[in-house]
């Protein structure tokens, strides 16, 4: 991992990732030990060994505290340009948990780059309005989140809708509840598609490696030698640029563990994301002419808005 410098009175310093030194996971410690006499003549070899579990966060829910800020606040008129974002109180829980079985996405996309479990997706009303039945129907909170039990998920799961659990994952207490929000196909492929276009049936979680790091500050106040240190995961969507009217924007810190096990759905499917946190902000109309001028200019002399073939991922 790198290493941390020594920051001086207003200065930062960003890292791509911190990597858990011991994933959740069941361990053991053997220790074995030669005991000697002191003549030298007599020896007899001792050990011990002892078992432990690591546990890591829920994917169902964030630990208590984890939220240090959000942007924009919730409420808050915005041009369309600007970003979400949410700061966590705890530097390390975007890699606590992986989403990447065996490291093979991170292998064959990223150079063994890490993966977040976690992603900041952003979505439009007319994306998240399908409800779909489930008995007794749920009450949609203020961003459009639905809080279902694993048995009604599992019901979910059986007819058209996808859900990233396990059929082990959802028998297990199922009446435990979820927090879900339900995105229709068009805005699942958005988020999840390859950007190349490609024909493909698994979804792509890769891009999710750029879009939560590490930030170290330490106070512009010289006798202030404290650091503050927290993990920001950013959202990669904005809003319309010729908006004429505000548009309110539901953003949802998802779960991408299960995601990439579903294929990408058709015309009609929705999926039921897991959502750790949501908030809502406004767009608004702004400068948004200059902005698409710029991006015009950018793609036309900046080679990463102008590739022509996508990398090679051949190890």
């Amino acid at each position: 991992m790198t290493s941390f410098a020594e920051l001086k009175p207003g200065q930062a310093q960003f890292l791509s990732s911190f990597q858990p030194s011991l994933v959740p996971g069941d361990y053991k410690v053997t220790v074995k030990q030669d005991v000697v006499s002191p003549d030298g003549n007599e020896s007899k070899p001792l050990g011990t060994e002892k078992k432990f579990t690591v546990e890591g966060p829920s994917q169902y829910q964030l630990p208590a505290g984890s939220i240090d800020s959000i942007y924009p606040r919730e409420g808050e008129s915005v041009p369309s340009k600007v970003l979400a974002q949410i700061t966590l109180s705890d530097p390390h829980i975007p890699w606590e948990l992986s989403p990447d079985n065996d490291s093979n996405i991170a292998n064959k996309h990223l150079n063994g780059s890490l993966i977040p479990w976690l992603a900041l997706l952003v979505f439009t009303e007319d994306e998240t309005k399908t409800f779909p039945t489930v008995g007794e129907q749920p009450t949609p909170s203020p961003t459009l989140s639905l809080w279902l039990s694993k048995k009604q998920l599992r019901e979910l799961k059986s007819s058209s809708t996808q859900v990233p659990l396990s059929n082990q994952d959802l028998d297990d207490n199922p009446h435990t509840g979820v927090n879900t929000v339900v995105v229709d196909s068009s805005a699942f492929r958005t988020y999840f598609s390859r950007q190349m276009g490609h024909e493909e049936t698994e979804p792509a979680i890769a891009r999710y490696s750029y879009l939560s790091h590490i930030r170290r500050s330490r106070s512009t106040k010289a006798q202030d030698s404290s650091t503050d240190t927290f993990s920001i995961t950013l959202g990669h969507r904005s809003g319309p640029l010729e908006v004429e009217a505000a548009v309110a924007a539901y953003v949802h810190l998802v779960s991408l563990m299960g995601v990439s096990d579903l294929i990408v759905p058709g015309q009609s499917d929705p999926t039921a994301l897991v959502s750790l946190y949501s908030w809502s902000f406004t767009w608004t109309k702004g400068n948004d002419a200059d902005v698409k001028d710029v991006i015009k200019t950018l793609s036309k002399n900046v080679r990463p808005l102008a590739r022509i073939a996508e990398p090679s991922t051949d190890q």
